[in-house]
């Protein structure tokens, strides 16, 4: 029994089904999941992703996740924490045939101040408050003020288990930047600390708390940042 993606052109979509032997074959090829890929560029700047939505073999939505080109694989990957169980080779496999097919997916302009607008922003910066709440964050202080920080992976997954899984993540660090919500290293847009109680440097989006609502006082440690 060999399995095989294959590109619907009419449905924007890419079927991941078992084929069966001419021995056993019962009809139509076994479907394991179905992915629907919406193309989308920026209208602010030209850039692209892509929003790809995970159904399972009845038909039903079991995730949908904002995916990048140059890291296709490991964005498609994430998948797995919504139930889409399949091997890395099966979504290498789907990454390339996306590549091959790119250009007769349709491609949707949008607009990231829209998308990403100042009501977005809050609900967003009130689930962070919930994380540091809930001690999912660290605080330190870097050059003298007090932040808050979230390992990048965990913002970005954090994000993507959200109602705002389709929103452009360099774009919204890129608006938290530009707020002030979020402290960032030079050129970019999260921010190297050390962990506490460890010598190792991590990537974290970095909260200001005076950004922030008011959140209890936890114990604090230093960084240049």
């Amino acid at each position: 029994m060999a399995k095989q993606i294959v590109f619907n052109k009419q449905e924007q979509s890419f079927t991941y089904q078992k084929v069966l032997d001419q021995k056993n074959n019962s009809g139509a090829p076994e479907i394991e999941f179905k992915f629907i890929v919406e193309r989308k560029k920026s209208a602010q700047n030209g850039r692209e992703r892509l929003v790809i939505t995970a159904l399972d073999r009845d038909g039903k939505e079991t995730g949908k996740i904002s995916a990048a080109m140059p890291k296709l694989v490991d964005n498609l990957l994430s998948l797995r924490e919504y139930g889409v169980i399949a091997s890395r080779i099966v979504f290498t496999d789907l990454a390339k045939c996306i590549e091959n097919n790119y250009y007769d997916l349709k491609c949707e302009s949008f607009d990231d101040e829209g998308t990403i607008s100042d009501e977005v922003l809050n609900a967003i910066l009130a689930m962070v408050t919930d994380c540091i709440a809930e001690g999912m964050a660290f605080p330190t202080t870097i050059k003298g003020e007090m932040c808050y920080n979230i390992p990048v992976k965990e913002f970005q997954d954090l994000i993507r288990d959200s109602e705002y899984a389709d929103i452009d993540l360099t774009e919204l660090k890129r608006r938290l930047k530009q707020k002030g919500y979020a402290k960032c290293s030079t050129g970019r847009y999260d921010c190297t600390v050390k962990e506490p109680e460890k010598d190792k440097a991590i990537k974290v989006m970095s909260f200001r708390k005076s950004a922030l609502p008011e959140l209890p006082e936890l114990p604090i440690s230093e960084t240049d940042g």
